[in-house]
């Protein structure tokens, strides 16, 4: 895919970011193209909220020939019971303090409601049409038992890169991925 046209982009950190808004929205796509076609390894191991964020803020316009394959990320879906325990609700998992009373309250004591299991899966398809994204999570609950430059940068993607979706007006990172065969669609 390839368009050229004016879009925010930054060269830092030995790599470039180039935000691709959705028209008629507050939401945009990063996607981080290290310099070299073997840096994405680097760049996951030093990704933080503030580096996102700081390069964020580098972004300016410019005229970009922008060249983006296709891709589909469909990972499968992922269990988040330990983690969503670990990060500090492990009541809503204990089979004798769970309290669900406002969601079912049978008169069993035994058959009140406790979380067995959480999973999330998401999805994101970029063509020429667009972005689709998707992103459920299922709960299994149970009883108890500026101006452009003349020349254009060029951004292409022909190696491993990441995306993210991103609400810009709180910086929420709704989406994110990585792209390791750009050739593959």
């Amino acid at each position: 895919m390839h368009r050229s046209g004016s879009y925010a982009i930054a060269q830092v950190d030995q790599l470039k970011v180039l935000e691709l808004p959705y028209g008629g929205s507050d939401i945009s796509m990063l996607v981080v193209l290290p310099d070299s076609k073997t840096g994405l390894g680097a760049v996951e191991k030093s990704l933080t909220a503030a580096k996102l964020e700081a390069w964020t803020k580098a972004l300016a316009p410019n005229r970009v020939d922008v060249a983006l394959p296709r891709f589909e990320v469909s990972p499968p879906s992922m269990p988040l019971a330990d983690e969503l325990q670990a990060m500090g609700m492990p009541l809503a998992f204990d089979r004798k303090k769970a309290d669900f009373t406002l969601m079912g309250n049978p008169p069993n004591p035994d058959e009140h409601l406790c979380i067995q299991k959480v999973f999330h899966k998401a999805f994101v398809k970029v063509d020429e049409k667009g972005t689709e994204a998707a992103a459920a999570t299922a709960v299994v609950m149970g009883a108890k038992g500026g101006a452009a430059p003349q020349k254009a940068i060029e951004f292409r993607a022909d190696h491993p890169f990441l995306f993210f979706i991103v609400d810009k007006p709180s910086g929420l990172v709704l989406f994110m991925g990585r792209v390791v065969d750009p050739a593959a669609k």
